[in-house]
């Protein structure tokens, strides 16, 4: 659930040095080319016959508790010190006797923009706890849990990872999801009912909406792609996390309908809104999906129409906003493989892009490693309406059931860059320590 680190430090060379943008980008061709070649090299030991899903997310709470145990199930009988053995008898003893079961992750990214003078770089910090608390209702077939997740963001140094787009200068959205310097955030504290023979599940309280909108299981800058264009989506105006609620019916026909609303506490690219009570600013949406198969292999299709109310304070203009997203995934099994596409349209300046176009695709490499690449091309909501595109590759390593390193690599290209520039490069890598 947690993510990692991206890397990337120092001041470019003198200005109009020819040496110094040739040394600029082949670094940046060289960490691209080590994520193809790691992927490449790890595929010959791919022997499972199923993609190992992280299910709905990886930014959904249970789902990153599942991935942890799966992770340590994967790792089962490899040699534990002592202290380790002992914390994970006491959490299973906790899951058995008082229903609860949490984990808790470290992650640390640097990222940076490279080439000349203008080069920036910035290193954060996300120190995450999460849980899920089996309350009542089990007897008689109605589920009721607790979910919750505490973070503490903060940058590492003077700028945070998610602050370099700006200093960037004419990125149109942030180059990472999250990793901001926003300190300590309840975003997830939410009572899950579920009623297994209506086939509903009903959620309230605090929470990260877009966790059960929008998705896809590549959707994370903490598990697979930093960039927004395929992490988030920068055509849609999630706010960072508010009081809401959601109803999910999913029959067995294949079909799901959800709805949901919460309050805007949070934007996505930082901004903080002061809530209260009273408050008639909410962001609404609600998707239909439907799970099919095509050559035995499962596919999902889902689309989602939302809108989002104005919010007018003090020291933040945030404009009403709506619009529409199509997403499109697909598994390949044979191949360990996972595809997805994206097409969204807003309408309004809500959103940092008014028209998105992105696809990608994860290949599972070795027991637990991951292979990514994708392609974005969007246009920016504000009046210039220019376009930009993205692509991105990186590759996770998993070492061991609680230790991951991923880097990676992206280029920007198109109009409104900054300073006369058609292009930039940027590279980053993602630690993460989770239990």
């Amino acid at each position: 659930m947690l993510s990692g680190v991206h890397i990337y430090a120092g001041q470019g060379p003198p200005p109009g040095s020819m040496f110094s943008s040739l040394i600029h980008r082949f670094a940046f061709l060289a960490m691209l080319a080590v994520t193809a070649f790691a992927g490449g090299i790890a595929s010959a030991a791919v022997t499972a016959t199923e993609i190992s899903e992280d299910r709905a997310n990886a930014d959904d709470i249970k789902s990153n508790i599942e991935r942890r145990d799966r992770l340590e199930e994967s790792f089962f009988g490899h040699p534990y010190p002592s202290w380790l053995q002992a914390y994970h008898r006491t959490r299973k003893e906790w899951l058995k006797r008082l229903r609860l079961d949490i984990a808790a992750s470290y992650n640390v990214v640097g990222l940076g923009a490279l080439g000349g003078p203008d080069a920036v770089s910035g290193f954060s910090g996300d120190f995450t706890l999460l849980g899920t608390w089996l309350i009542a209702g089990e007897r008689w077939g109605v589920p009721l849990d607790l979910r919750f997740r505490l973070r503490d963001r903060h940058a590492i140094g003077g700028r945070a990872a998610s602050e370099v787009t700006s200093a960037t200068g004419g990125v149109f959205w942030n180059l990472i999801d999250g990793f901001t310097n926003a300190g300590f955030e309840v975003p997830d504290f939410q009572f899950v009912q579920h009623f297994p023979r209506r086939d509903l599940e009903i959620r309230y309280g605090q929470m990260t909406i877009d966790s059960q909108f929008d998705r896809h299981t590549l959707r994370s800058s903490k598990q697979a792609f930093f960039n927004r264009a395929f992490s988030s989506n920068p055509a849609v105006a999630f706010p960072r996390f508010g009081a809401g609620v959601t109803v999910l019916w999913k029959p067995d026909s294949g079909w799901d309908l959800t709805l949901g609303s919460c309050s805007v506490q949070g934007t996505q690219n930082g901004s903080q809104v002061d809530f209260d009570f009273g408050s008639g600013d909410f962001f609404q949406a609600i998707q239909i999906g439907r799970d099919f198969k095509i050559n035995d292999n499962p596919s999902r299709l889902q689309a989602m129409v939302w809108h989002s109310d104005p919010v007018d304070q003090d020291d933040l203009d945030l404009p009403e906003g709506q619009g529409v997203s199509v997403t499109f995934e697909h598994s390949i099994q044979s191949s360990r493989t996972r595809i997805f596409a994206r097409v969204a349209w807003s309408d309004g300046a809500a959103s940092d892009a008014d028209r998105l176009v992105a696809a990608g695709l994860g290949v599972d490499r070795r027991e637990n490693d991951l292979f990514g690449i994708a392609a974005g091309l969007g246009r920016d909501s504000s009046g210039s309406k220019e376009w930009q595109a993205v692509v991105e590759s990186f590759y996770r390593w998993q070492i061991g059931p609680h230790f991951q390193v991923s880097p990676e690599a992206q280029i920007i290209f198109g109009s409104g860059l900054r300073p006369d520039r058609s292009m930039r490069l940027v590279a980053g890598i993602r630690g993460q320590v989770a239990f």
